[in-house]
């Protein structure tokens, strides 16, 4: 059975609310459990996908990857066992995916989390539009309109960083 990662407009954190998460003691009992996993590591903002995700951190020719695809893909291959728990800690940033993930059995017991829960990652299937395609379009003496052109199918959803935007 394949199970198919689709995002389209639709943004994702992997951050809840105090409401919303388990306490800590099951928390630190989640972590735990999965402190003999395969550990792996990504990060939008200072990884590489041509390291293996093994650490945490920038050094040299090691530390995390930079995608999700591509972490998941060598995932795969790096695992010690398809029976042993994975677990891949995704750091702040902003991850776009231009293309479905499948996963399919082999990536049974990986567990994605959030790397620690001060960060923020966004997951996002929406197309990037780059500050530079913006243009004044129309001004007052306090407000500015600003537009760009773009190819594509369009969406009502609209977000600089993790602002929304009001569509005019």
């Amino acid at each position: 059975m394949k199970i198919v990662l689709c995002f389209f407009a639709v943004l994702l954190t992997l951050h809840c609310s105090d409401a919303l998460c388990p306490q800590r003691s099951d928390t630190a009992r989640i972590l735990r459990r999965r402190r003999h996993s395969d550990i792996f590591y990504v990060d939008a903002n200072h990884g590489n996908d041509a390291w293996t995700g093994r650490s945490p951190n920038p050094s040299g020719t090691e530390g995390p990857f930079k995608t999700l695809k591509v972490a998941i893909e060598k995932i795969r291959v790096l695992r010690t066992s398809d029976v042993k728990a994975a677990t891949l800690y995704v750091r702040s940033g902003s991850y776009f995916v231009k293309k479905k993930i499948f996963l399919d059995k082999r990536d049974s017991n990986l567990a994605v989390i959030g790397y620690d829960a001060g960060e923020r990652p966004l997951i996002s299937g929406a197309n990037k539009i780059s500050g530079s395609s913006f243009y004044p379009y129309s001004q007052t003496e306090t407000h500015t309109i600003y537009a760009a052109r773009f190819t594509g199918r369009c969406s009502s959803h609209s977000f600089l960083g993790t602002k929304r935007l009001i569509r005019a």
